[in-house]
Order: C-alpha cells, then structure tokens, then sequence
C-alpha cells in the first residue's frame, strides 16, 4: 500500500484540530461556560448512629458503555411516612433483605453492563448484593427504577 504525502498531511491536520477542539471544550466546560445538564453533586454520608434500629438504604451504580458512578444513600428516618413506605416496600419486594441474597452475581467475559450495588443496613445487620444488566432479577427492577431519579453522578475513579 502506497500511502500519498498529501493524505498524510490532511490526517495530521485532522488529529491536531479534533485535539484542539476536544481542549476548547474541556476549558470553556471548566471555565463556567454553559452546560447542558447541571451536575448533582455528592450526597454527604448518611450519618449510621450506633442506633440498634437504624435503617439505610445504599444504591449505586456504576461501569456501562460511559462508565457511570452514580449513588443514592438515604437513612429511611429522615423520610416522609409514605416516602419511607414506598422504599420499605420496595426493599422488601426486591429480597434484598433476606440472607439468602448476598454477594456478587455478575456476567462474567461481559463489558460495557451497568453494575446494580445494593446495600441495606438494618440496625447491626447488612445485607449487600451486587448484580449486573445480565444478572439483575426482576424483583430488583421497580427499586433501581425508583432511584433513578435520586442517584447523584460521583466523580469517576
């Protein structure tokens, strides 16, 4: 294959402006120019007094084609009574607190799935769990459907 000097040329010229250009955008973004969504920023921790009956909910997800991390943590004190029924119900509807559920349960060899981390820590027991878009049960659907409008984007690792 024969490769022609103006044809090298251009492709250089073309490298340097779409590295410019992607620069451009990185400062003007830092510089407070205009966003199209504004940023959530993070949640502080739920503050998990020594109390025997607390009750908190821990939801993040992370990874996809994008590489999302995105949480919602909640102590369930601090919601309305019908707030902290809905998600009570949902919690329990999902299994999350049974014991049988716990662990990971990812697709392995798969890239580019959302992974679903669910904890809930109830008084001085935790259940956790960890699925992914290929290992997500039904049960838990309704409940990631439910903090997709809550989570807050984090930094990337």
């Amino acid at each position: 294959m024969r490769i022609i000097p103006a044809t090298l040329v251009f492709l250089a010229s073309s490298a340097l402006i779409s590295a410019g250009f992607i620069g451009l955008i990185d400062a003007y973004a830092s510089d407070g120019g205009v966003k199209t969504q504004p940023r959530k920023t993070e949640p502080k921790p739920v503050d998990t007094k020594p109390d025997a009956n607390a009750k908190v909910f821990i939801y993040k997800q992370t990874g996809g084609f994008i590489g999302v991390n995105r949480k919602y943590e909640q102590n369930l004190a601090d919601l309305s009574s019908g707030d902290r029924h809905k998600l009570e119900t949902l919690i329990a509807d999902s299994g999350l607190a049974s014991d049988a559920r716990k662990g990971e349960i990812i697709t392995s060899g798969a890239c580019d799935m959302f992974q679903y981390d669910f904890t809930f820590k109830d008084g001085a027991k935790q259940h956790h769990v960890t699925y992914d878009d290929g290992t997500l049960p039904d049960s838990f659907r309704p409940l990631v459907q439910y903090c997709k409008d809550k989570v807050v984007d984090l930094p990337r690792r």
